[in-house]
């Protein structure tokens, strides 16, 4: 015998939050009339769905986010059945949705070989099977539409599909600022541009202007790829709304002003500063890998860091003395090659983190603490902080800067050597996605790269000599 459990206010209470969405669904042994279901997300977000199947293909409407009692924009339990109801009726023509009194708890068993069937009026079924010409007229689609929570879980899906690693950086700003709001259970095609703005501009006050940019711009793109999912062959069914023919976000100001670009380069005194440091051998047991990344993306001319971390040992070439990195930046479907040479001193870093990454039975050339993981980034960028926080302190520095500022710093300092601006674009991986680049180029520049990072480590060599004084380029 199996136990049958409706949904009530108190199995609603009892179930928790976990690290991932959690279902939980009126089952009360009856087949073929779809089921109300509700989902918790892990900032304790619920929301009503509706699911059945229709032409061997399942549907998942959303109906409204729950509230035990009676709210403006809210769902009560009572409310959610009698919804999902409504929309089954004017939609079929007949009833889907058991609407028989319930026990006190709204818990009940019935066993599955006593569940009795649908009068023959409500079943389609029923009916086709006594008269063919019987059929319920059903729409092509019985979804009303896609929610704004819909399209912005479903954009997040396709960056983890894509293996974007951005991607939990913005399922993050979806489950902060996006689950909670008023957006979240709207229909898509039915939010304006006012609504949107309304939403930016509390996030702008609660938390900062530069997390509000980051929200629109999701939004933008969440919209833009669920306009585009109709015409594109890879889009699921659940992601298509055919009904969504504008973006609503792209009236919204972008607010530019708080994505000012950083100028922040360090100077020659910084640099030879911030070099001593990371070249040094005194650090802790927690400092040495941060360290020993740091001055590998210095010697190899301001790399990015998340690419650095992601190189294995495989993608070091001992012999033929190179690293190859990935480079995901930007919208490109598939990453990019980056070749680049190891001159005598990156080779010695890059040997010392094979033999440590050996040691601790890693694959990554900068393993992290848990096993089968790489270094996070994060990690470095709190290292160079601190350095940076303990030199303001020793008035070795001007003002604060971050990681990101290296890699202003080298391209500058290298452009004071003289290295041509095409060659600092091949060492660095920047700027290199147009037509002539992506098709017709096809040289490595291996050599041109090979000696721009050979004058950089002569350059970097004579910041720690005696006499190498405080002269500026």
């Amino acid at each position: 015998m199996r136990t049958y459990a409706r949904l009530s206010a108190s199995r609603i209470k009892a179930t928790k939050p976990t690290d991932r969405d959690r279902w939980i669904s009126d089952s009360d042994g009856f087949r073929g009339f779809g089921q109300l279901s509700l989902r918790i997300t892990p900032r304790g977000t619920s929301q009503f769905y509706f699911r059945y199947s229709q032409a061997g293909k399942r549907k998942t409407v959303p109906l409204g986010r729950y509230s035990r009692n009676t709210k403006p924009g809210f769902l009560t339990l009572k409310q959610a059945r009698e919804k999902a109801q409504e929309l089954l009726i004017g939609s079929f023509g007949y009833s889907r949705v058991p609407t028989g009194p319930l026990p006190a708890e709204e818990v009940g068993e019935r066993p599955i070989n006593n569940a009795p069937s649908a009068p023959p009026e409500q079943n389609p079924a029923s009916a086709a099977q006594k008269n063919p010409a019987v059929q319920p007229s059903a729409p092509a689609d019985a979804s009303p539409g896609l929610t704004v929570l819909q399209i912005c879980d479903s954009y997040v899906q396709s960056l983890e599909k894509q293996k974007k690693r951005s991607w939990k950086q913005i399922r993050s700003l979806v489950r902060r600022h996006i689950a909670d709001s008023e957006l979240a259970s709207r229909l898509a095609r039915e939010v304006d541009s006012a609504q949107i703005t309304r939403v930016l501009r509390r996030i702008v006050a609660d938390h900062s202007g530069l997390t509000a940019t980051k929200v629109r711009s999701l939004l933008h793109a969440a919209y833009a790829q669920v306009i585009g999912a109709e015409l594109s062959p890879t889009a699921t069914e659940e992601s298509i709304d055919t009904s969504i023919r504008t973006n609503p976000v792209s009236a919204v100001d972008a607010m530019s002003k708080f994505k000012k670009s950083r100028k922040r380069f360090l100077s020659q005194a910084e640099l030879r500063e911030l070099w001593r440091r990371v070249s040094a051998d005194s650090q802790t047991a927690d400092e040495q890998l941060p360290s020993r990344a740091t001055r590998l993306t210095i010697l190899l001319g301001g790399q990015r860091c998340e690419q650095l971390l992601r190189a294995t040992h495989a993608d070091v070439d001992s012999d033929a003395a190179t690293i190859l990195l990935m480079d995901e930046k930007g919208q490109r479907e598939q990453p990019r090659p980056h070749l680049l040479p190891l001159t005598s001193s990156a080779k010695e870093q890059v040997q010392w983190l094979l033999e440590h990454g050996r040691s601790c039975g890693s694959s990554y050339l900068v393993p992290g603490r848990t096993k089968g993981t790489s270094l996070s980034p994060s990690t470095v960028s709190k290292f160079v902080t601190a350095m940076c926080v303990d030199m303001l302190a020793k008035r070795q520095a001007s003002c604060r800067f971050q990681f990101s500022d290296i890699r202003r710093t080298v391209e500058t300092t290298m452009a004071a050597l003289g290295v041509h601006k095409d060659v600092r674009a091949h060492v660095q991986s920047h700027g290199l996605s147009g037509v002539q680049e992506k098709h017709y180029d096809m040289y490595h520049y291996m050599p041109e790269k090979k000696a721009a990072l050979e004058l950089w480590e002569k350059h970097l060599k004579s910041l720690l000599e005696p006499d190498s004084g405080d002269a500026e380029h």
